[in-house]
């Protein structure tokens, strides 16, 4: 599959398309470069910088596992639950908006904003 993206796009952004395009659920999705997993806030122009007019990823996608089915373990190796996932993830979210935000509105409303547009598309995170 071909997607076409600006260079200013996050990964997250681009998983987000794949995944709408193929029907997946993004938080399933895994962006892979050189066989190395590439973080949702990373931009394109970051991973590829400003010279290339094409790249090829692979995309790995995880099975998919309710939150409430996972194991609830604890200690080291222990499976990490839905709630501390999402955590982590909206953690990533808030930094990008932070550092990248360049625009006139106040960053928290920003980000609650993108929060709650995700949340009302694809479920809590």
């Amino acid at each position: 599959m071909t997607l076409i993206a600006p260079l200013s796009l996050t990964f997250h952004a681009l998983k987000s398309r794949l995944a709408e395009k193929q029907q997946l659920n993004p938080l399933a999705v895994r962006l892979l470069y050189k066989n190395k997993a590439v973080g949702d806030s990373k931009s394109l122009h970051e991973v590829f910088g400003d010279s290339v007019a094409e790249a090829q990823l692979t995309v790995m996608v995880m099975k998919n596992i309710p939150s409430s089915s996972l194991p609830s373990t604890s200690g080291p190796g222990a499976a990490r639950s839905g709630s501390e996932e999402g955590e982590e993830f909206w953690g990533e979210i808030r930094r990008v908006v932070w550092d990248k935000y360049g625009g006139s509105k106040d960053k928290e409303e920003v980000f609650e904003a993108l929060r709650k547009g995700f949340t009302d598309k694809f479920g809590g995170a």
